[in-house]
């Protein structure tokens, strides 16, 4: 089989780009490799006139040669990795394949420039008081949480667009399968749905079983919603989804199931616990494009990217790092999956001292792997 550093089910489209000689690719174009691979017809690993089989280099490099299936269809190789095997032309032995393997995670070198860009000038300028603690994407604009229960809806570019205030402690906010939101509030361990089309709560919550000491403010600071076809087998059935959160009281996550959370009144237990590298636990985000979680560390400047079966791929060390800076929400947005790059936006709080001021921060050209 495969290693788990190949997916065979994506870029089909990109077959017909491919030179008719060998051609050297990098890494950030693995796309083409397995784009040779994305297509196999019910017979197994023939694509039209092609004949497709992978070969075990170490080094990516894709041939045509003349075929030895009896006729003189081209016979295409892509030459994938170190741990690649051929593949069998069964079409079963194919779909086997295509379901275990996975694309390499480009790590590359970040950030490439330490100054961010702050986009919440116009929020803050007309809600000052305004403490960013987590945000989720929302169409084409951020959803912010604030400490002091607020909401706040701003465009990519920063543009205001609207604010509520519904009271609570809420340090992060994620968004469900619906569209509707779900936010974190560190006084109780709970989960509270919330309406954007309407800046209103449902009166849907829970509680969350996760270790914290909130009298030492040291409670749920992190959340991402995980939906059902991307969630571990590990983790069970749950056909509306699965929350992680995160508490600044441990370096674990917990996973919980979105649907025992909207039907109980009871303390919710979790389901499966992912590790992270470090305690401070202040944001998390689960990207649908590179299908990977990101786990941001206030105290450390730094975030994980992580598998959601646990496997640690990376840590990163944010540019401010080393400041007093509190960074308490993360956001990774695939910008240019060709190109491998993406946003990553980072919610900071104000510090007890002011020396740093609240906001929005949006640092480019974060590696990206789109699956």
């Amino acid at each position: 089989m495969l290693s788990p550093n190949i997916k065979l089910a994506q870029f089909s489209e990109k077959i017909e780009k491919l030179e008719p000689k060998s051609t050297k690719v990098g890494k950030n174009s693995l796309i083409f490799a397995t784009a040779l691979l994305s297509a196999c017809s019910a017979d197994g690993m023939s694509i039209g006139d092609r004949f497709i089989e992978v070969k075990d280099t170490g080094d990516f490099t894709i041939d045509r040669e003349s075929s030895d299936t009896g006729n003189d269809e081209p016979r295409d190789t892509a030459y994938v990795d170190d741990t690649a095997e051929i593949i069998d032309s069964s079409a079963d032995s194919a779909e086997e394949t295509a379901e275990e393997a996975e694309i390499v995670d480009v790590i590359g070198t970040w950030p490439t420039a330490t100054p961010g860009t702050d986009i919440s000038g116009e929020l803050m300028s007309t809600y000052p008081s305004f403490e960013p603690s987590g945000l989720v994407e929302y169409g084409d604009s951020y959803l912010l949480v604030g400490d002091d229960g607020d909401v706040a809806k701003i465009g990519f570019d920063g543009n205001f667009e609207a604010y509520w205030n519904i009271g609570g402690d809420y340090e992060a906010i994620t968004l469900g399968s619906s569209g509707l939101a779900y936010i974190a509030d560190e006084d109780y361990s709970g989960i509270l749905e919330f309406d954007p089309s309407s800046g209103s709560l449902t009166g849907e919550s829970c509680t969350l079983e996760i270790p914290a000491d909130v009298d030492a403010n040291l409670g749920v600071e992190a959340l991402t919603f995980v939906p059902a076809e991307y969630a571990p087998a590990a983790w069970g059935t749950d056909g509306e989804g699965f929350f992680i959160a995160g508490s600044q009281y441990v370096t674990d996550l917990y996973v919980y199931s979105v649907t025992s959370c909207l039907d109980s009144t009871e303390k919710i237990p979790h389901v499966a616990t992912i590790p992270t590298t470090n305690t401070d636990l202040s944001g998390l985000n689960f990207n649908e494009d590179t299908q990977r979680l990101y786990a941001l560390h206030d105290s450390a400047g730094t975030f994980d990217m992580l598998k959601l079966d646990g496997t640690l791929i990376n840590t990163y060390t944010l540019p401010s790092s080393g400041t007093s800076a509190q960074e308490e929400g993360i956001l990774v947005r695939a910008i240019d999956c060709e190109a491998g790059l993406g946003d990553l936006v980072i919610a900071v709080d104000k510090t007890t001292d002011g020396s740093v001021a609240p906001g929005v921060i949006v640092y480019s050209d974060l590696p990206v792997t789109c699956k």
